[in-house]
């Protein structure tokens, strides 16, 4: 969009993937491909950013992602030129495909107005989408009256991370939204990436798109002093003694984008001499590690002394919602031990032992390991540690 304008235009190519898999299974490591051919005339499509994002970590059946490309087109009145897009593994002949025309005048097609606010305001009919920056503080939304114009539409996003800060959607003249007032919000925005869609019926508000948070959301909103990590209803903490040549790993479920900069774990008994590392890994697809964030192993902490230790990232650090494991693994002289999570805490991601019980899950993976920093890639074959606590990682998600 737009797919065709006089010459040196840029146009934007969006390209979804939907996990429509009659499985149920997921989808891990999608690498986008783009494929450019010119077809008529001469000119040149020239790649300016994208794809954007590189890949995507986890796709989850059901569920929808989006890669963006931008170009600029340059050249003779008629030139066209075809983009093909496809996933790299995918399936042969599962492709999208467009063709972008250069003509002598300019033809946008259908486009919306968008704008960007970091402060408070009241969108105006001429706006179709907002976006609020909340970096810095709650951002009012206020919809102008729905009488008199049936059918406007409005799409309104909190695009950025923040720490408890929201998007606030206000009404004009006491109107509704789905049928609901309130002075303080009639609908809040809570994280990144959230966005409603909203059209008028002539006297109230009505939403006809929504992508609503879930209550994990409100349990990973970042601030200076709360800390975050895999625990589902954490109730007391427990302690767990590390094991020596092993590398444990714990699932950890990010439910939407995050930005972290420290990591921390707590050494309830010392031990002399002994370091540790604690990092983070993403999943392979098949609930299992598979490859190291780069830049979340940032070191070694020492267990000589108890207390908490805090390990700060050397550049912050973004996770896109998904499954992802939090690892450690301490030297092979005595092992401390660590201030852990409960096993009722854990996400219950690796299923029950076959012989049941009132405890019999799996709460992490185990694998041989000689110490020294965290591996690229996580061992394979690893066993299930059952009923078992897990060191207590946190992270501070970034403030702003």
């Amino acid at each position: 969009m737009p797919s065709s304008g006089p010459t040196n235009f840029n146009t934007t190519l969006l390209f979804g993937v939907t996990n429509n898999m009659t499985n149920g299974g997921s989808l891990s490591n999608i690498i986008p491909n783009m494929l450019v051919t010119n077809v008529t005339g001469f000119g040149k499509a020239t790649l300016i950013s994208g794809p954007n994002p590189s890949f995507y970590p986890l796709l989850n059946n059901g569920d929808e992602t989006f890669f963006m490309w931008n170009y600029g087109i340059s050249g003779t009145s008629g030139y066209t030129v075809n983009f093909q897009a496809s996933l790299q593994n995918g399936y042969l002949f599962n492709t999208a495909s467009q063709n972008v025309v250069l003509t002598s005048a300019s033809t946008l097609g259908n486009t919306e107005a968008y704008n960007i606010y970091s402060a408070d305001h009241t969108l105006a009919y001429t706006e179709d989408t907002v976006n609020f920056n909340t970096t810095l503080a709650t951002r009012a939304a206020t919809l102008p009256t729905a009488v008199g114009h049936v059918g406007k539409t409005f799409t309104i996003r909190d695009g950025t991370v923040s720490a408890g800060n929201i998007v606030k959607i206000l009404t004009t003249s006491s109107q509704t939204i789905d049928g609901y007032y309130s002075p303080s919000g009639s609908m809040n925005l809570t994280h990144q990436d959230q966005i409603v869609k909203m059209i008028s019926d002539g006297s109230n508000w009505k939403t006809i798109g929504f992508n609503p948070s879930e209550p994990v959301d409100y349990f990973m909103r970042g601030s200076t002093l709360s800390w975050y990590g895999n625990a589902i209803i954490p109730t007391n903490s427990s302690t767990i003694i590390s094991t020596a040549s092993k590398l444990g790993a714990t699932p950890w479920i990010v439910p939407h984008t995050i930005t972290i900069d420290k990591i921390q774990a707590e050494i309830v008994v010392a031990a002399n001499p002994t370091t540790c590392h604690v990092g983070i890994y993403r999943d392979s697809g098949n609930v299992y590690p598979q490859t190291l964030v780069p830049g979340s192993d940032v070191g070694t902490f020492t267990t000589t002394t108890p207390g908490v230790k805090t390990l700060i990232f050397g550049t912050p650090i973004t996770l896109t919602k998904g499954l992802y494991w939090q690892a450690w693994a301490c030297g092979t002289a005595t092992m401390p031990a660590f201030r852990a999570n409960s096993v009722d805490a854990i996400p219950p991601v690796l299923g029950y032992v076959n012989a049941m019980g009132p405890k019999g899950f799996g709460t992490a993976y185990s694998a041989n390991f000689v110490y020294n920093s965290l591996p690229a890639t996580y061992p394979s074959g690893a066993p299930i540690l059952a009923s078992t606590p897990t060191p207590m990682i946190l992270v501070e998600i970034q403030k702003g």
